[in-house]
């Protein structure tokens, strides 16, 4: 197993998606049913990460791909 598998992971569910996820939460306003802005959140997440991953790609930003790259930089 690579030691490495997880890193993607652990960037994007403990980082990114905590950080997509408020700011699509806090664009969702009037929105009175639970069920209702449960959707409307999963789709805005959706939309929000990838936007994310176009402006990364668009500047040249580092993403969660070259996290285990940057990782094994730091380890040697």
């Amino acid at each position: 197993m690579d030691e490495y598998s997880t890193a993607n992971q652990d960037y994007q569910h403990q980082l990114l998606y905590p950080a997509i996820e408020r700011a699509a939460g806090n664009s969702l306003t009037d929105t009175v049913s639970d069920r209702k802005f449960q959707e409307q959140l999963i789709e805005k997440i959706k939309e929000y990460t990838s936007t994310y991953y176009k402006v990364a790609y668009k500047y040249k930003l580092p993403t969660i791909r070259i996290v285990p790259f940057i990782l094994r930089l730091i380890n040697d």
